[in-house]
């Protein structure tokens, strides 16, 4: 078989050809021909007529090419030329051996053809694989909050049955080695304070009562070099206890910066970003200041940046955007910013190896309700003595049999939960 450079401009397209090569299909073959060059010929006929090949012909118009290669048909009938226009398209098609694709799959780290990304999914639907529905998580219900109970204070190391929460700072490595005592997580997953200043105080539901004495003791840091201080501090703490960790932040005005300057210091155990639309978008007061539709979960790991997710068991069919339904925070007399259960099962179902989670900022604990509920071991600082109080009440909602005890001191828990 002959091959021969025939000029483009004499080249013909076939009138009638059945194909239909939209503009997505061309540019695809445009970048595959880039990439590995013309390996496959055009099949013309002896005048200059193509018989196979008019996505490789509409490509090669973008690329500017003058002349392509070419396989000239010259024993075939009129008639077995529209036959075999019409079979090739069709004998082409053939059942893929799955298993061999997947070896072939797994030694590309990402499948791109030149600068145009083709998903797995459009490529070969045969390796979708539909997750099962997910169990959707208990609601517990919101406690009724105790503003005189006053029983927990700071160094207290309260066990919810096998989960841990101490009432301390996050950035304290003797604590959170008291903590965790000889042990360790899988994962970190918290979402770190937005305002280190007043917005992290109880709101006014809770400290109408004596708003001295419960003023949270965040308030240790008030401007924005010192939170950036504590993002930092608890981070490095994580990387010491857990081996991945999930950090969910807003991005807002005053801490946009910061947070660039916190994952540049962090670049070498950098990950992945998962996009996170939770459906609120508060509007802005100022003119021309762009609305936050979004968080964003940046992945750090301890040993690797490959973009690898250590406790993950997937392919192909998880994505670095989440969607949560669109929630009225049922707690926002105790906590303006709470995530919801959805959101912590999301992730725990990308990190489905993972055992075990670390929570360094508590607030009301909503990591706990989902790790209970997923069998998932769970450990956390809050600093906030009152947050803690409402996290044992949480969970003694949604497991009033279990155990909870104080390991450093004899703690009266029924003056929480009688009515």
């Amino acid at each position: 078989m002959e091959i021969e450079n025939v000029k483009a401009e004499k080249l013909i397209p076939y009138e009638f050809n059945n194909k239909i090569h939209d503009e997505t299909q061309v540019n695809r073959i445009a970048n595959s021909i880039r990439e590995f060059w013309f390996l496959q010929p055009l099949v013309i006929d002896q005048n200059n007529v193509i018989i196979v090949g008019h996505g490789r012909f509409e490509a090669s118009q973008k690329l500017w090419m003058k002349e392509l290669p070419c396989v000239r048909v010259e024993n075939l009938t009129d008639e077995q030329i529209k036959k075999f226009r019409i079979l090739d398209n069709k004998l082409n098609e053939s059942e893929r051996n799955v298993d061999n694709l997947k070896i072939e799959l797994n030694e590309l780290e990402n499948f791109n053809i030149g600068e145009l990304e083709i998903s797995i999914d459009e490529l070969f639907p045969e390796l979708t694989v539909e997750d099962e529905p997910e169990k959707e998580l208990e609601d517990d219900d919101i406690p009724a909050v105790k503003q005189d109970a006053k029983i927990i204070e700071t160094w207290d190391v309260i066990q919810l049955w096998k989960h841990r929460l101490m009432c301390w700072s996050c950035t304290n490595a003797n604590q959170v080695e008291q903590l965790f005592e000889n042990k360790s997580a899988d994962i970190t997953l918290t979402s770190p304070p937005y305002n280190v200043g007043g917005g992290a105080n109880l709101r006014n539901h809770l400290t109408k009562w004596s708003k001295k004495t419960t003023k949270s003791l965040y308030n240790e840091y008030e401007d924005n070099e010192e939170r950036k201080d504590l993002i930092q501090w608890s981070l490095d703490l994580c990387k010491v206890y857990t081996k991945s960790q999930f950090i969910n932040i807003q991005m807002l005005w005053w801490n946009k910066k910061e947070l660039i300057e916190r994952l540049f210091n962090n670049i070498e155990n950098f990950v992945d970003v998962i996009v996170r639309n939770k459906h609120t978008c508060p509007p802005q007061i100022q003119d021309n200041i762009l609305n936050n539709a979004f968080e964003f979960v940046f992945i750090f790991d301890n040993e690797n940046n490959s973009r690898t997710i250590r406790f993950g068991n997937f392919r192909w069919n998880k994505t670095n955007y989440l969607e949560t339904k669109k929630e009225k925070n049922e707690y926002a007399d105790i906590h303006k910013a709470v995530y919801s259960l959805e959101f912590v099962q999301q992730i725990l179902n990308i990190n489905e190896k993972a055992k075990s989670v670390y929570d360094p900022f508590g607030w009301t604990w909503t990591t706990l309700i989902a790790c209970e509920q997923m069998d998932r071991e769970c450990y956390s600082m809050e600093l906030d003595a009152k947050y803690c109080e409402v996290i044992i009440q949480r969970f003694h909602n949604l497991k009033p049999n279990d155990e909870i005890k104080c390991l450093n001191r004899e703690i009266d828990f029924d003056v929480l939960f009688d009515e």
